[in-house]
């Protein structure tokens, strides 16, 4: 996988001199799905969004991937890394200025109301830690962490992140957890308009 951050002036069609993995190389955003890498190596863009003051953070398939791989037959959720189906993860759910987290490993999480953003951990300690710092710390300090060490756990497959494809806004009652889509499903059904912010 590729993790890139670029200026937000960075627009289709731009190149641009870069460095990955300490190497000099260039990128090219040849259209709204594609990045291409040296000319020749094309990957595709799974989720931009922004990474910072004046940046925007690019997440892009690995190399010769294919594109099915990161599509969740279920819910049309957006996988940066292909989780392991026989892993349960312990999953922190973030949408806006909340952060929740679920007490029990799921592997398949479906969270109502719909997030912005799920990670997976391999431990309960790692998830609370995770919860702890994106509630309690200083927002320079969770960008800090989010850029120098959850990102890169992202990178090499130690945490599982998805991107929601339709995510809700937050609510003022709880957040429900299942690994069922169709329990899922009824949730989202009785979500009441009134507890939405």
């Amino acid at each position: 996988m590729l993790i890139i951050h670029m200026p937000m002036s960075f627009r289709i069609g731009d190149r641009a001199s870069v460095r990955i993995n300490l190497k000099p190389a260039s990128i090219w955003w040849r259209d709204a799905e594609t990045f291409v890498v040296n000319d020749t190596d094309e990957r595709r863009i799974l989720d931009r969004s922004a990474g910072g003051r004046d940046l925007q953070c690019f997440i892009c398939s690995d190399a010769d991937v294919d594109a099915e791989e990161f599509v969740n037959p279920f819910d049309g959720l957006l996988y940066a890394v292909k989780p392991s189906l026989d892993e349960p993860r312990y999953w922190i759910a973030i949408n806006g200025a909340s952060c929740t987290r679920t007490c029990l490993p799921l592997r398949h999480p479906h969270v109502s109301p719909t997030p912005e953003r799920l990670f997976g951990f391999r431990t309960e300690e790692e998830a609370c830690e995770a919860q702890r710092i994106c509630l309690k710390e200083p927002l320079a300090t969770v960008r800090q962490w989010m850029r120098e060490s959850l990102w890169p756990a992202v990178e090499s497959g130690a945490v599982t992140y998805i991107r929601p494809a339709h995510p809700q806004p937050p609510t003022n009652g709880p957040t429900c957890w299942t690994d069922s889509p169709d329990v899922h499903a009824v949730m989202q059904s009785v979500l009441a308009p009134d507890d939405v912010n």
